[in-house]
This record gives structure tokens, C-alpha cells and sequence, in this order.
């Protein structure tokens, strides 16, 4: 091999090399993605949102709303919150999960959860009620 094949070799291992670290690094420096679980609280829904929007990252943050379905008797309020989370801005990206019926709040939370936690490997969770 000449000086420049093995030079050009080296360079090329190296950079490789080079590439796996900065995906490792891009990776582990990712801003986890924040999961906010609702039902029928508008002014909590509201609070939690308000103290999320304080956070210096939050327009570098993903934002994923879990709504559940309303049970009997609590469509207005689930509407409501519907209705908000749907003017909500502030972040990098808001993507609304909206159940068609009730999942009731563990196996909504549970999938919520794994979900995101499958795509991304981490993830902040917050439900309505947090100040």
C-alpha cells in the first residue's frame, strides 16, 4: 500500500470510529421526553402545564399528552381539558394522545409510560395534579 491508501485507511477508521461516539453521546445528552397524563382537572391540567412552561428547556423538550376516555358523567370536564391541551404551545414538539374510552389511570399510565420509554429509553412523567 502507498503512504496516501494507508493514511486515507486510517482516516477512515477514525472517523467511523468518531461517529459511534457522537451517536453515544448525542443519545445519552438527549432531553428525556415529558409525559403528562389528564382526565378531568382543567385548572390542574392548566397549573401543571404553566409550572412545565417555566422550565429553561421545555422549547427543547417533546411533550406527550395522555387524555383518557371520560367515564359516565364526566365528559364536560373531560372536553375541557380536551379542549385546552389543544391550545398548548411552548415546547418543541406536543403530540396528544386522546383514549376513546376510559383506560382508568394505571393501564393508561402503564402504557403511556412504556411507550415512550420503548422510543426513547427515558422519560419525565407528570399527571395533572402536580404544581
Amino acid at each position: 500500500m502507498l503512504y496516501q491508501d494507508v493514511k486515507r485507511k486510517i482516516m477512515s477508521e477514525k472517523a467511523g470510529q468518531l461517529n459511534k461516539l457522537n451517536k453515544i453521546y448525542d443519545t445519552k445528552l438527549a432531553l428525556a421526553p415529558i409525559v403528562l397524563f389528564v382526565y378531568k382537572r382543567p385548572w390542574h391540567t392548566k397549573q401543571t402545564v404553566e409550572a412545565l412552561k417555566k422550565n429553561e428547556l421545555a422549547s427543547e423538550s417533546e411533550l406527550f399528552i395522555f387524555s383518557d376516555g371520560p367515564k359516565p358523567g364526566d365528559e364536560e370536564k373531560v372536553r375541557e381539558v380536551r379542549e385546552y391541551i389543544k391550545t398548548i404551545d411552548g415546547f418543541k414538539k406536543i403530540t396528544i394522545i386522546e383514549r376513546d374510552r376510559n383506560w382508568g389511570l394505571a393501564n393508561n399510565i402503564i402504557d403511556g409510560v412504556t411507550r415512550i420509554v420503548n422510543e426513547y429509553g427515558k422519560v419525565i412523567v407528570f399527571e395533572d395534579n402536580y404544581k
